[in-house]
């Protein structure tokens, strides 16, 4: 059973690589050109693509939003994935709005937590693993995707967790998925290669998530998020190279 830290932590992480914030940005918009999972919204970015999106805003419209109202006669086209949204400004604009409404940010943190979090504790009991590393890359690979195929590969080139034990086996996962994103035909998973950096992590995650941005030459100051988590208080950094240097400096600076 994961300790609360433990947990935040590892969303965290995950936070970092889906908008560039440790707590996620409830109100992120996301379209980039070739990216099949169309329009992403949404503190840890749930996608059009993938139909949770759509999940996620019937859930808001009956919870009784801010903006339930405005947001209403646009479900069926969220529920047809229809892509034409990935252009649509209105609703573009509408989803970062609703994104500052705490009836969102509350849908939102029990939407991830029962779409991605619990059955990513679920699969990790599957497997016999634990250890909250192991949980944080099963629960990253389920919001980024393809975790059953790189799980399975790895299975089969290094063997389970019964057989090499859960350390090896993590540290075995992780690889597989590094040459899987690297080699992929998606040039934009090729850019994603940050999501196989977490080798550096201790396993317990006995620590808060602490960067000291001052140390590395940034000028924002330091700020405590709530439950161990410690961040620059700057409003995100938002591309590959960023993401990929915040969770690196975040994990060199007696953190995790």
């Amino acid at each position: 059973m994961l300790t609360k830290l433990q947990k935040k932590t590892a969303q965290a992480i995950v936070n970092i690589f889906e908008t560039g914030r440790p707590l996620g940005d409830y109100g992120s918009v996301t379209v980039i050109s070739g990216d099949t999972g169309h329009l992403t919204y949404g503190r840890s970015q749930t996608t059009l693509a993938s139909g949770n999106l759509a999940l996620l805003l019937h859930a808001y419209c009956e919870a009784g939003g801010t903006l339930s109202e405005a947001l209403r006669p646009y479900l069926t086209a969220f529920d047809r994935r229809d892509i034409k949204l990935d252009n649509n400004g209105k609703v573009k604009a509408l989803l970062r709005q609703a994104g500052d409404d705490p009836v969102m940010q509350r849908i939102q943190d029990e939407f991830f937590d029962r779409i991605y979090w619990t059955p990513a504790l679920k699969s990790a009991e599957n497997l016999g693993a634990g250890e909250p590393l192991t949980v944080a890359v099963i629960y990253d690979s389920r919001i980024h995707g393809s975790y059953e195929r790189i799980r399975n590969t790895t299975n089969d080139q290094y063997g389970t967790v019964q057989d090499i034990g859960e350390v090896r086996w993590t540290e075995s996962y992780i690889s597989t998925r590094y040459n899987w994103l690297a080699n992929h035909s998606n040039k934009l998973l090729n850019k994603t290669l940050y999501r196989g950096s977490c080798k550096s992590l201790k396993f317990s995650f006995p620590k808060p998530l602490i960067w000291n941005p001052v140390a590395d030459g940034y000028s924002s100051p330091i700020k405590n998020f709530g439950d161990g988590v410690w961040m620059p208080a700057f409003t995100g950094m938002t591309n590959f190279r960023h993401k990929n240097i915040l969770l690196q400096l975040a994990l060199s600076h007696g953190s995790i």
